[in-house]
């Protein structure tokens, strides 16, 4: 039997369950988000979160560990690494679509979707 590296396994498993692009945001969208690792589960909430560019979203980790690790893309912020009863947060500089894992738990993903922050009208 092959074995494929986590990486290669995890990108595979992102490009499939997260092809879908951002959904247009309302004018006001926010430009913060956050998520909640679970701590008697093996999920994040919200597992999609829409965002503006330049927005940050924060995770809350409760006693049970987890990380954040993206699939790598252009433009990802750092993973957060393995941690319990704590917050991190990460700024999205570029806009895209961010998946991201927890590499301790099978099946414990999330998405950022990061649109581009409006424009404003010169004067």
């Amino acid at each position: 039997m092959r074995r494929i590296p986590l990486l290669t396994a995890v990108a595979l498993v992102a490009t499939a369950c997260f092809s879908e692009k951002p959904e247009p945001l309302e004018p006001g969208a926010p430009s913060t988000g956050a998520v909640t690792a679970s701590s008697t589960a093996n999920s994040f909430t919200p597992q999609i979160l829409n965002v503006l560019q330049g927005g940050t979203v924060t995770w809350t980790f409760g006693t049970r560990p987890h990380n954040v690790t993206f699939v790598q893309t252009a433009g990802a912020p750092q993973n957060v690494p393995t941690t319990t009863s704590n917050t991190a947060s990460r700024t999205f500089a570029s806009p895209g679509t961010f998946a991201y894992v927890c590499t301790l738990h099978a099946g414990m993903v999330g998405t950022v979707n990061v649109v581009p922050a409006p424009t404003q009208p010169t004067r």
